[in-house]
């Protein structure tokens, strides 16, 4: 290690612990959606060279969660539950299709009948929920009578 790298170790250090407050100081404040008593942190964060001054709000009763920060995973993972929870439901009730789709594909191929109940529920589900058979579609599923060649 030269000399040059040690300076700018030691400099790295000295700002980290003299300058840099990651721990910062906390403070009671008023939940914006319940109105208990939410803890307010106000710390500095290190980010492409530049120290910022930010704050988190984070309430114990209800769960809420606000900051500044450039990057938060919780804030991440709030917004990527909210975008999964909005479709959560169609995506789940595809999936049993698309298993149910899987299975008749290898009954075809194997030379197998499909049940003409389970056939038939299969086509109401894609005839009354035109959003699964667009999902199908999606994920790039062929029908069984496009993929299959009778030997």
């Amino acid at each position: 290690m030269n000399e040059t790298m040690m300076i700018q170790d030691a400099h790295n250090a000295f700002v980290l612990e003299n300058v840099l407050d990651t721990q910062g100081f906390t403070s009671e404040e008023a939940c914006p959606c319940c109105g208990q008593a939410a803890a307010r942190r106000e710390f500095d964060e290190l980010l492409g060279g530049c120290i910022n001054q930010v704050y988190s709000l984070d309430c114990p009763y209800c769960g809420h969660h606000e900051c500044d920060q450039e990057y938060c995973s919780q804030c991440e993972a709030l917004a990527w539950t909210d975008e999964v929870d909005e479709h959560e439901d169609e995506r789940l009730h595809a999936c049993e299709y698309l298993i149910a789709f899987d299975i008749f594909k290898e009954q075809l191929q194997a030379g197998q009948v499909i049940s003409a109940l389970e056939w038939t529920e299969f086509k109401h589900a894609l005839l009354n929920e035109p959003e699964l058979l667009s999902w199908l579609d999606e994920v790039g599923m062929n029908f069984p009578f496009d993929v299959i060649t009778p030997e």
